[in-house]
Parts: structure tokens; C-alpha cells; sequence
């Protein structure tokens, strides 16, 4: 009896859906049918972390499923070229251009590392009617994933047998050449467009950061205003309240009051009318504007 090192269910000896695993290990069927099926020849050496790794990636892509539509198929690889994705699946998974909800074997241009696709000639198999026969072999890796998918996408596929300087040799398949050139247009078309979104999406940040850093200096610039301001009005209130104190008066003063105090005060320290210029006639004064402007 072995245990399923995801989900620790046990599996018995006659669980034949159940797979090898992590070298000595083996996962059950359930979670078997969680990852594409194109990845399951990579089972053996896929650690329980590069288990998680594909179901997340499977997670992030599931959201194309429904928006899928075949605009291109060779053998069971079919694209889509208005959205840059590509699935690998048998015809009757695609109805009406549509991929079945279900199906797991579905990749972004985005996320390829690399990526053939190749006539490889059946050796096993005779040359008849000046045709060579073989396999159509995809093999690709994902960023994120450190695998290598090989997978068979169309078999018996022929193609004829062409001369080159008396020699004798076969070119791809027609199909599979013209395929093969809308794939690559697709993935270019998908990483440009990929790449003017990032680009367009800088500047949008860029010019974001400098508004933000316009508005942050007319913060700083208000902010340094109002503390001016403050400060004025605090030294106003200041100069108020000492020039009430000399003038010995309440808030409620009126300006022909302190017009009077101010001749007394004058008066009581140059009683012949001279030296008004002196520091403490100045005092008297700046006291007196500062009240005056204060009823104004």
C-alpha cells in the first residue's frame, strides 16, 4: 500500500489509473487528472513543489478556457491567434470552435521558453509512392515550469521525397509548413503586442509618478504657506497681546481710546513734546498700529 504524497490518499496494488511519481513514489489517479495530460511522461521526476507549481499555472490559465476559439488547427495542436493560446487535444474537445471546458492542455505564448515542431520520419516504415512517413512532434517548455513537453500532435503524416545534388532526402510536410509559419506569427504577434502593453503601461506609471510627485511639491508648497501663515498669525497675536499689555486695555477697546493712552503714554515720558523718536516712543507706536490695524 502506498500513500499519495499530494493528497495522502492511500492506493491500492489495483489502482492501475494511479502513476509513478517523484522516482519512488506514486500519485493517485484524482490528482493525476488535476495536471495536463501532455505533462504526464514527466511524472516520474516531478517533485510534490513542481506538482504545485503546474496545478498554480493550470489555475492561472483556467480563466482562457472559455474564451478559447480554434482559429487554426494541425492535427490535435490547435490555435488561437486573436489571443496568442494554443491547445493540444484531440478534435472532438473542440465543438463549434470552442475548447471543452474541461480540458487542462491549453498554454500561453507568453509563458513559452522554447518551442519545436517536427516531421520526424517512421523508420519502421517503407518509402511508398515516392512518400516518406512519420510523426509530427511538438516539444516545448514553460518559464515557470521546469519541464519539457514532448508530445506526438499528428501521426502517419507524409510527405515526398525531393532530390537535392543527387542526393535524395524529404522536405516537411506542406500543412505542416504553413502551420508552422502561423504559429511563429502568432507568438510574435502575441509577444509585440504583450510588450506595447508593458510599454504603454510604463508611461501610464511613469506619467503617474510625475503627477504624483507634481502634486506632492504643491502639498509641500501649501503645506509651507499655511505654516507661514501660522507663524505670521501667532506673531500677530502675539504682538497683539503685548501691545495690549502697554496699553493696558481689554479686547473690547475702541480706537479713541487707545488714541488717547497713546498721547498719555507719549506725553508721560516727553511731556515737552521732543526725543518722540527715541526706542520707547517707537514701542508706543508699533503698540499703537498694531491695535488700530487690529479694529480694522
Amino acid at each position: 500500500m502506498k500513500i499519495c504524497p499530494i493528497c495522502s490518499s492511500e492506493i491500492g496494488i489495483f489502482d492501475f489509473g494511479a502513476k509513478k511519481f517523484n522516482y519512488n513514489e506514486k500519485i493517485c489517479k484524482e490528482c493525476l487528472n488535476k495536471i495536463p495530460s501532455v505533462m504526464h511522461p514527466n511524472l516520474q521526476y516531478l517533485t510534490p513543489d513542481d506538482y504545485n507549481n503546474i496545478i498554480s499555472y493550470v489555475d492561472n490559465i483556467k480563466n482562457s478556457i472559455s474564451d478559447f476559439s480554434a482559429t487554426n488547427s494541425y492535427g490535435n495542436l490547435h490555435l488561437d491567434s486573436n489571443k496568442g493560446l494554443f491547445a493540444i487535444c484531440k478534435k472532438n474537445k473542440i465543438k463549434n470552435g470552442k475548447l471543452d471546458q474541461d480540458e487542462l492542455n491549453i498554454f500561453n505564448c507568453l509563458d513559452l521558453e522554447n518551442i519545436e515542431l517536427n516531421f520526424i520520419k517512421d523508420k519502421n516504415r517503407k518509402i511508398k509512392n515516392g512518400n516518406v512517413y512519420g510523426n509530427v512532434e511538438l516539444i516545448f517548455g514553460i518559464k515557470s515550469l521546469d519541464i519539457s513537453v514532448k508530445h506526438i500532435v499528428k501521426k502517419n503524416e507524409k510527405t515526398e521525397i525531393i532530390q537535392i545534388e543527387n542526393q535524395y532526402g524529404y522536405d516537411e510536410p506542406y500543412e505542416l509548413k504553413i502551420f508552422k509559419s502561423e504559429f511563429q506569427r502568432m507568438i510574435e504577434r502575441t509577444v509585440n503586442k504583450y510588450n506595447e502593453n508593458v510599454k504603454r503601461n510604463n508611461e501610464i506609471f511613469e506619467n503617474l509618478n510625475k503627477e504624483m510627485e507634481r502634486q506632492q511639491k504643491i502639498y509641500e508648497e501649501m503645506k509651507r504657506e499655511s505654516e507661514r501663515l501660522e507663524r505670521e498669525k501667532n506673531n500677530s497675536q502675539s504682538e497683539l497681546e503685548k501691545a495690549k499689555t502697554l496699553f493696558m486695555v481689554s479686547d473690547g477697546y475702541s480706537i479713541e481710546e487707545i488714541k488717547k493712552i497713546r498721547n498719555r503714554l507719549i506725553k508721560s515720558f516727553h511731556p515737552d513734546g521732543n526725543d518722540v523718536g527715541d526706542e520707547y516712543a517707537k514701542k508706543i507706536n508699533n503698540a499703537y498700529d498694531v491695535l488700530i490695524k487690529n479694529k480694522k
